[in-house]
């Protein structure tokens, strides 16, 4: 039996971060759902990025997946 994409991501048991940017192309709309629908989720919104967080501002998303991991 095929299962809905919600299905599937509330199935997600490991330890799971959505980040994204407030200046994201995506609409932050998009990751709150995410975040609400897999289990034990966190949320990071980070602030002046883009979708381009990693070339923008590299020092702040390490910080981020280290504070994570």
């Amino acid at each position: 039996m095929l299962q809905t994409k919600q299905e599937q991501l509330e199935k997600i048991s490991i330890p799971t971060m959505i980040v994204q940017g407030d200046r994201d192309d995506i609409k932050i709309s998009h990751a709150e759902y995410l975040y609400k629908t897999i289990p034990q989720a966190q949320l990071c919104i980070l602030p002046n990025t883009s979708h381009l967080v990693f070339e923008e501002n590299a020092g702040l998303m390490c910080g981020v997946a280290v504070g994570f991991f």
